[in-house]
């Protein structure tokens, strides 16, 4: 259900270039270097959360920080403050930020490079099934799956369900089901590099920071990106040409469930607005919201919740978002399900579909 999104660089300091411990023959012992200091380690950890989390002005900091402090007062090592740190995070109160520990064996005292680079994290498998069929003979039906790859397999899931939309449309389905249940995100762009030939417009929603910044998702002809007004920052692409549809603007139904989460609500929030659409199922899990991963100077990384999601329409989501149409949750994604059947239903009664032989 982690979701890294949105990315900004954020230089905590440099490493010190000492060894650490012991005399050097050439020169007088190395220094330990301030940034691994427990005390200093922590305050900065909460330094970022004060300064960058998009809930940061619900927080009493003082209060926190002293209950952090008095947490880690006994702590020797980075590691020994990851508690007081999980806990002011906590105090957010977004369900999405947390903190990751260093992989093992990695050498603080070895790295002389600035810390806090920007990068991505999502804590999901590199992708699930994709699911592309004919449903009812009529509706082209596509399964947008969790993913948590590389960038080679973003491409590729980007790649594999514009060709799933592609053979789909060649079937001329009058309306499409786009099912989002138990995708817990990841990557988002893939995943709307994918649907973006049924998205209907360039720009389809954007990420709202807490001073009320903009940054302003589009999709168009096979790359995608979040942008400030009048700029293009290209994130991803696909390798192979865009799909166009044969009929622009078909109605779609969005299926959603209590497992759609962080990207997977994205997608949702994408489909939000849009003429002809209307959701299914349950409401989502209720972290419609962006994350950047901050580098601290042991190499854990503090992924925090930096932004909310708003749809086409400006309208922002920070919550479980909830179908138009509550189908109760019996099971995972099938195409034969209740509410497969109840959105075929509605697909039914739209113009395309019932001008349909």
């Amino acid at each position: 259900m982690r979701r890294a999104t949105w990315s900004a660089a954020v230089a905590l300091g440099m490493l010190a270039g000492g060894c650490g411990g012991g005399e050097s023959p050439s020169g007088p012992p190395a220094t330990k270097d301030p940034a691994l200091e427990p005390r200093v380690y922590l305050d900065s950890a909460i330094n970022l959360m004060e300064n960058a989390a998009y809930y940061r002005r619900r927080v009493d900091w003082p209060t926190v920080r002293a209950t952090a402090r008095t947490m880690a007062a006994g702590a020797t090592t980075t590691a020994e403050t990851y508690p007081a740190i999980r806990y002011a995070l906590s105090a957010l109160g977004d369900r999405h930020s947390f903190l990751v520990p260093p992989p093992a064996g990695t050498s603080a005292s070895a790295v002389r490079a600035p810390l806090g680079m920007a990068g991505t994290l999502a804590a999901t498998p590199p992708a699930d099934s994709i699911d592309g069929e004919i449903v009812g003979a009529r509706y082209g039906y596509l399964r947008v799956p969790t993913f948590g790859g590389n960038n080679d397999q973003a491409v590729l899931l980007a790649d594999s369900l514009q060709f799933l939309v592609r053979v789909l449309d060649a079937r001329t389905p009058c309306g499409w089901v786009i099912d989002l249940r138990h995708n817990l995100g990841g990557n988002m762009w893939p995943m709307l590099i994918g649907v973006g030939p049924l998205l209907g417009a360039v720009s389809v929603g954007s990420f709202v920071d807490a001073d009320g910044g903009v940054l302003g998702w589009w999709y168009e002809n096979g790359l995608a990106g979040a942008s400030p007004a009048g700029y293009r920052n290209t994130y991803m692409g696909m390798s192979g040409a865009p799909y166009t549809l044969r009929v622009p603007n078909p109605a779609i139904a969005v299926l959603t469930d209590s497992l759609t989460a962080s990207s997977g609500e994205a997608i949702v929030v994408a489909f939000r607005g849009r003429p002809q659409t209307r959701s299914f199922g349950g409401a989502t899990y209720g972290v419609p919201t962006g994350n950047t991963v901050f580098r601290l100077s042991d190499f854990a990384m503090l992924v925090m919740t930096v932004v909310v999601d708003a749809d086409r329409t400006g309208k922002q989501y920070e919550t479980a978002i909830p179908p138009d149409v509550a189908i109760p949750q019996t099971g995972g994604p099938a195409t034969d399900d209740a509410t497969v059947l109840a959105a075929t239903s509605w697909l039914a009664t739209q113009p395309a579909c019932t001008a349909a032989p």
